[in-house]
């Protein structure tokens, strides 16, 4: 979110006349917070954020921009989808089986919603409809891609590009959202923002005990 700048809200014309459509000159999570806070008189009954271009899978989803909008809804207690176009190359994206998912994610969640948010993470194929071969429930294989550093030869100065496009070729675990999506799975992931503790670890316990005998005694 933007936190060291302002961020521009632009009303803009309605395609209906129920229907109310802004713009935020900001990130997705801007887009949330302002919708929730100033926007809406009422909490949501359910937030989408995207189709994102592009795959949202693994542990990569903590550093995404779509998945981070939907946390935003999460952490409001509104249910909320993040949805991207998985694609090999740009010449192969699309996103109309993307929404054609989202429009029956959303149709059926509102029949079904509970008093308990729930956060999902959807990935769909940029393929035909008749390539996928159905929706599976996932979840979270490691890291996709990693960073590539790039100098920037316009400057003297030690700049440098971070490009995450070094693509991790490490065979995904069978079940995990990145195997889901290359086997032409529509992967639905289910994330839980809240990191588990593990409490009987006992490789941090002892470290913990070490320096409680230290200093806490």
């Amino acid at each position: 979110m933007t936190l060291k700048s302002t961020v521009k809200l632009i009303e803009k014309p309605n395609y209906e006349d129920n229907v109310e459509v802004f713009t935020v000159e900001g990130t997705p999570a801007d887009c949330v917070i302002l919708a929730c806070e100033k926007i809406f008189n009422t909490p949501p009954k359910l937030i989408v954020s995207g189709i994102n271009s592009g795959a949202n899978l693994g542990l990569d989803v903590m550093l995404s921009g779509t998945v981070g909008a939907a946390i935003h809804g999460y952490l409001r207690n509104i249910p909320s989808i993040a949805i991207s176009s998985s694609y090999k190359s740009e010449s192969e994206l699309r996103f109309d089986v993307a929404g054609l998912i989202i429009e029956q994610l959303v149709m059926n969640s509102t029949k079904k919603i509970s008093s308990k948010p729930f956060l999902l993470n959807v990935n769909v194929p940029s393929v035909n409809l008749d390539v996928i071969k159905k929706l599976k429930l996932t979840f979270l294989g490691k890291s996709n891609y990693q960073q590539n550093i790039e100098k920037d030869h316009t400057s003297e100065q030690q700049n440098f590009w971070i490009k995450p496009d070094k693509k991790n070729y490490e065979k995904p675990a069978v079940g995990s959202d990145i195997w889901a999506v290359e086997k032409n799975y529509i992967s639905i992931t289910k994330i839980e923002p809240f990191y588990s503790s593990i409490l009987d670890d006992s490789i941090i316990s002892d470290i913990i005990e070490i320096i409680n005998l230290k200093y806490f005694k």
